[in-house]
């Protein structure tokens, strides 16, 4: 009996996982939770190496990215999605310190990064420059939640 294979999903986005049998399943609240934790860390790391180490924004994404590329699969979710998810964080955490005065607005950042990659990730699945319009979207609303506090 032959099974018919199940491709891998081609977007880091994806609100599934294929599990070891290549069934799909969904990801859970604890595989989201996960991912809004990466994209979290990943958001910090960036802008304590852009504001504290006085290295170029640019640079401490690539290196936050090169370093998030070594991340093995965690649970249900697969390397690649993982790997996504880090630069998404770097991404956010690339803002500048003039703009963000402190690491609890990084953190703000990086959790709404986080909630608008699992809820509308899925969304934005074959267009070009969706991590970085995540990371925008998410520093929009955050900006405008701090200019309202």
């Amino acid at each position: 009996m032959t099974t018919k294979e199940q491709p891998l999903p081609s977007s880091h986005s994806q609100m599934s996982a294929v599990n070891d049998r290549g069934e799909q399943q969904a990801m859970g609240v604890a595989s989201m939770l996960v991912r809004i934790m990466v994209i979290t860390f990943a958001a910090l790391a960036t802008f304590i190496l852009a504001d504290g180490a006085n290295i170029h924004t640019v640079v401490a994404s690539a290196l936050i990215g090169l370093f998030g590329s070594f991340l093995p699969r965690i649970g249900a979710i697969p390397a690649p999605i993982l790997h996504g998810d880090v630069f998404i964080g770097s991404f956010a955490g690339m803002c500048s310190g003039s703009i963000i005065l402190g690491m609890n607005e990084v953190l703000a950042l990086g959790v709404m990064a986080g909630g608008v990659t699992v809820i509308v990730g899925s969304w934005l699945t074959g267009l070009g420059g969706r991590l970085g319009s995540i990371a925008f979207i998410a520093s929009v609303v955050s900006f405008g939640e701090i200019a309202l506090w």
